[in-house]
């Protein structure tokens, strides 16, 4: 068997992903996001996210998903966010 045949023959073995359909579906549209993936959502800082989280009370609760994974509803991120934006235009117009 030479390189290429062998070569060939290794891609067509290649295990599939599992859970490829629920990956595919949730794209985007994940319910949770990680610290990292929602302080680029919302724009700021790992730190500011933190201090939003510990002194805004309007701000969304973590959610703790094991010892080392926390994070956010993507839905209570979205409601701040649209929350904050109506405050804004409210505040343009007075």
């Amino acid at each position: 068997m030479n390189q290429n045949e062998a070569a060939s023959t290794h891609e067509n073995t290649r295990p599939t992903p599992r859970n490829t359909s629920r990956q595919s579906k949730a794209g985007d549209q994940s319910l949770f996001i990680r610290l990292g993936p929602s302080a680029r959502r919302l724009g700021v800082s790992l730190t500011k996210l933190n201090w939003l989280h510990d002194n805004d009370p309007t701000f969304p609760r973590k959610i703790r998903l094991s010892r080392r994974c926390v994070g956010f509803r993507r839905a209570d991120l979205d409601a701040w966010l649209d929350m904050k934006a109506e405050e804004a235009a409210g505040e343009d117009i007075a």
